[in-house]
């Protein structure tokens, strides 16, 4: 399973208990270790994760598709990959940023 090779987690401010249940609906529990939400912080849940995992945050990368993902991860002190949409929330395009 990849969860094995690639421990995934989902960091969202949407609320955790709703996010869950989206995420389960839609079939895609199994590929995460955990779906994280409100109401802790984008920066809490990047802590959970090292915590967790027993990681440095320079050996965490976060993918998110907005400013306040790129804030977290700064924040934070990980690695950001940024995906960039028309309704991406960016004050920069992420190769920028």
């Amino acid at each position: 399973m990849l969860v094995e090779c690639f421990p995934l987690y989902i960091n969202s401010a949407t609320p955790q208990i709703p996010l869950i249940r989206i995420i389960e609906r839609r079939g895609l529990l199994p590929y995460f270790k955990a779906v994280l939400g409100r109401p802790r912080k984008k920066v809490e849940n990047l802590q959970y994760v090292q915590d967790r995992e027993q990681l440095e945050p320079t050996k965490i990368l976060f993918v998110g598709d907005g400013q306040g993902d790129l804030d977290a991860a700064m924040a934070f002190g990980c690695a950001f990959v940024g995906v960039w949409h028309e309704t991406s929330h960016f004050l920069q395009r992420p190769e920028d940023a």
